[in-house]
């Protein structure tokens, strides 16, 4: 488990996330948002060997509350939060809150 943290999180990191061409879930028929009791295998492994994923983990880390980023769970992410100390600053979607 990653509990160091690996890179910045601003919404700068966002913008060079998402225009990342070498994302693994660019364009990927994958189920990252999987239903309670489902299983999130497939986003699991889309993730491990994305280029960017610890650059997504750390931005999720921050921001987001559900889901699969970086290869975590929610659940995960809420074990990092509680290691590093870090509380969600803006809950799901943050993004959207700079446009």
């Amino acid at each position: 488990m990653v509990t160091e943290r690996v890179a910045p999180v601003d919404f700068t990191d966002w913008i060079t996330l998402m225009g990342r061409t070498d994302r693994h879930c660019l364009d990927a028929d994958v189920d990252f948002y999987p239903g309670q009791g489902s299983d999130a295998k497939a986003a699991r492994q889309m993730c491990a060997g994305c280029p960017a994923r610890l650059l997504c983990l750390e931005w999720a880390i921050h921001h987001e509350l559900y889901g699969i980023w970086g290869g975590t769970s929610a659940r995960q992410r809420c074990a990092i939060r509680r290691h590093r100390g870090i509380n969600v600053r803006q809950p799901g979607a943050a993004w959207r809150d700079n446009l």
